[in-house]
């Protein structure tokens, strides 16, 4: 009887062990359980917060495409624009020199490349480098009234020719 009995308190012994094995388990399930709940509800907020970085990126990507065609718009009216300009410079039969506010050459007719001694390359040098034809002192002067006053500005010139422009 006493071996039953030893037998039978170690049978408790070891149902109380699995008994306590079994909910210590279950405690550790429960809590990686809540763990894999709070991942995934922390999984659910960025997968909305990437849903809503999409949508903005949509939004962003369809203005952009929007302002790219309104720029190629403008551009091409540029090109007709600059093309209509050209073709004025090149068939008008007066030297005329287009300044930037900096005084910098910006265009010029063939006519006023053979009276101001002009090439090519002095498209961009100011207008104070060019070493014309003409006789005018006070060229950058005249220039700067004209370009602060909006006005036309009218004076006789002689070319070193002796030919002479008003």
């Amino acid at each position: 009887m006493t071996r039953l009995q030893e037998e039978l308190a170690a049978t408790r012994e070891y149902t109380q062990s699995l008994v306590e094995q079994h909910e210590a388990a279950n405690e550790e399930l429960q809590s990686a359980n809540e763990e894999i709940q709070s991942s995934n509800e922390e999984l659910q907020s960025v997968n909305e917060e990437l849903e809503t970085a999409k949508e903005e990126l949509e939004s962003s990507n369809e203005e952009l495409t929007t302002l790219s065609d309104e720029l190629q718009n403008r551009n091409q009216e540029l090109t007709i624009l600059n093309d209509d300009q050209s073709n004025l410079f090149v068939s008008v039969s007066l030297p005329i020199v287009m300044l930037g506010n900096d005084l910098r050459i910006r265009h010029f007719t063939p006519q006023a490349e053979k009276v101001l001694s002009l090439i090519a390359t002095g498209v961009g040098r100011p207008v104070g480098d060019i070493k014309p034809n003409i006789n005018v002192p006070d060229l950058e002067e005249l220039i700067a009234e004209v370009i602060q006053t909006v006005s036309v500005k009218e004076c006789e010139v002689q070319h070193k020719h002796g030919r002479w422009y008003s």
